[in-house]
């Protein structure tokens, strides 16, 4: 927010920069009526031509324009007739002197690039008599694409030039840089979050950026040779854009459930006039040529009126994205209402739209910059959310809810034994009678107490799983490297579950048969079968044993005998 505030204070002070000593607006002194060639354009008398307030919107292929000025304008210095060039094809330009002599200049597209100044004029200096006071202007203006080619014309002084120029250039550079500031986060939230509103919105703030770029006409500080006609029509193709990519930027950025299907669809059909229109500028056609500027002003009115609409009927619905977006479209909607008025014909370029136009795209970046970082923050918890809920549920798939240990369907999908490991399979003896003396209740118990016995006998060892298999029974996968330490861990962990004199396991003086495969890089359920069938040798040799292949039974005096006091300090 003070940022923010820095850059409105900066923005104030520069404003009074780009006022002049002598800034002579001659619209409205200006008279104007169109013609079908240059020379019957010259050869209208003043007092035919159109006066009244719609005399701008001429529609013939030559303009003429005719400005008796209220006051004499004394040559003392350098003057300049400086007009918003959009796009002509020629522009003759007359002057006439106190004196009764006068001046002429031919401009042509090439000619208005090469002498561009901010904030988006071209000037041209007037050849004037030594001590001239100039009287009246004509001119005469081919195929004139915009009314601002017609309407903005001034008369200034070569201070009021370059005060307008530094102050207007330096405000168009901030903006394009206040632009381009959320285009670079906007793309770091895409890599953290991959959701396309997110690269919709870089895309409109780009396109605004292009805009301020060529409706500025800085474009031609770094290349002044830059055709006129690309720049004008770059400068409708960038707006378009960011009014498509802050269309779709809008439906995407919305919370789930709060702008129906239906107003996504009519935010969507509102584009097309603008888009359409846009296409038959290219074409540059003569017949569209006098109404086509206006009418693609004016297409952009459905969508002025649709969006505001969406957003407020999302925000009642409890949107949060609306409120940020709503507020940034605002001034886009009030710029792009100013602009419809100036070019309507009613007022006279006074509303100093372009400026209100230029000053709601920052405003709208800024505020829709907001709405993407709020959104990808809520966004972001809810995928945290997510995927702590996927885990848990991922955890709750893969462990027994009895025991806490891994299952059965953990324990399959390690799919190999490989060679360095051991497999252990452990099977409580004469555990039916627990249940049917005891009940499923004191049977629970006993395996509860079994999986915790388990855990105890290999905590240590870090690379050791241990499973329940289902029933009464249990697996584990350790570190052997031969069928000898396979047996000892066999053996410690028979000796744990013997010896456990504690809760349920104490009244019922459990033990297990084990059973175990040494690792040869097989597959699980092959290393299984082999351990599982050991397990029941050891059931048929009489019970509490183990049995590995290779080695038929490793009694509690093999056991090393760090670890069998390990294992009874934890019994």
């Amino acid at each position: 927010m003070k940022g923010l505030i820095a850059w409105i204070v900066l923005f104030l002070a520069l404003v009074p920069g780009v006022a002049g000593a002598r800034d002579v607006a001659l619209a409205p002194a200006t008279c104007a009526l169109g013609a079908d060639s240059q020379a019957a354009a010259l050869a209208l008398p003043v007092s035919a031509l159109d006066c009244s307030r719609g005399r701008f919107l001429q529609g013939e292929r030559f303009v003429r324009l005719h400005a008796d000025l209220p006051e004499p304008i004394a040559a003392t210095e350098q003057l300049y007739w400086r007009v918003d060039p959009a796009l002509f094809d020629s522009i003759l330009l007359q002057l006439r002197w106190q004196d009764g002599s006068t001046s002429s200049l031919r401009i042509d597209p090439e000619t208005a690039a090469r002498n561009w100044t901010a904030p988006l004029y071209s000037a041209f200096a007037l050849p004037a008599p030594p001590g001239g006071r100039l009287v009246a202007i004509d001119a005469v203006v081919e195929r004139p694409r915009t009314l601002a080619v017609l309407r903005d014309a001034h008369i200034v002084d070569a201070d009021t030039l370059s005060r307008n120029h530094y102050g207007a250039s330096l405000i168009a550079m901030l903006t394009i840089g206040m632009l381009l500031v959320p285009v670079f986060h906007t793309l770091i939230f895409h890599r953290l979050l991959r959701a396309p509103f997110i690269l919709w919105h870089a895309g409109m703030a780009l396109s605004m950026a292009v805009f301020v770029l060529m409706h500025s006409g800085l474009i031609f500080a770094a290349l002044p040779d830059f055709p006129l006609a690309w720049r004008w029509q770059l400068n409708s193709g960038a707006f378009v854009a960011s009014i498509v990519c802050a269309a779709y930027f809008t439906t995407g950025l919305l919370e789930k459930g709060t702008l129906p299907p239906g107003w996504r669809r009519m935010i969507l059909l509102a584009l097309i006039p603008p888009v359409a229109l846009k296409l038959l500028l290219l074409a540059d056609l003569e017949a569209v040529r006098p109404y086509a500027g206006r009418f693609f002003a004016y297409s952009y009115a459905p969508l002025m009126i649709v969006l505001p609409a969406a957003l407020i009927h999302a925000l009642r619905r409890g949107s949060r994205a609306a409120g940020f977006t709503l507020f940034g479209f605002g001034g886009v909607a009030i710029g792009g209402a100013a602009i419809m008025i100036e070019i309507s014909g009613l007022l006279l370029g006074q509303l100093g739209a372009d400026v209100i136009l230029r000053g709601s795209l920052v405003l709208m970046s800024l505020a829709t910059s907001a709405a993407v970082a709020d959104r990808f923050m809520v966004m972001r918890m809810q995928l945290d959310r997510e995927r702590s809920r996927a885990a848990r549920l991922g955890a709750m798939a893969y462990t027994d809810a009895l025991t806490g240990l891994a299952n059965r369907r953990a324990f399959d999908e390690s799919a190999v034994l490989r060679e360095g490991y051991g497999l252990i399979v452990a099977d409580l003896d004469h555990f039916k009678r627990i249940n049917d003396e005891g009940g499923h209740d004191a049977g629970d118990r006993v395996l509860v107490r079994v999986a915790d016995t388990l855990r105890r006998v290999y905590e240590d060892c870090t690379q050791a799983t241990t499973y329940r298999l289902g029933g009464e029974e249990f697996a584990a996968i350790v570190p052997a490297d031969d069928p000898a330490e396979l047996a000892r861990h066999a053996e410690a962990l028979r000796a744990a579950i013997e010896g456990d004199r504690g809760g349920e396991a104490a009244l019922w003086a459990l033990t297990a048969s084990i059973g175990a495969a040494q690792g040869r890089n097989q597959a699980l359920g092959d290393a299984f079968s082999e351990a599982d069938e050991a397990m029941y040798r050891a059931k048929r040799q009489g019970r509490n044993r183990c049995n590995v292949p290779g080695i038929s039974s490793a009694p509690a005096e093999d056991v090393p005998g760090d670890v069998w006091e390990r294992v009874r300090s934890r019994i």
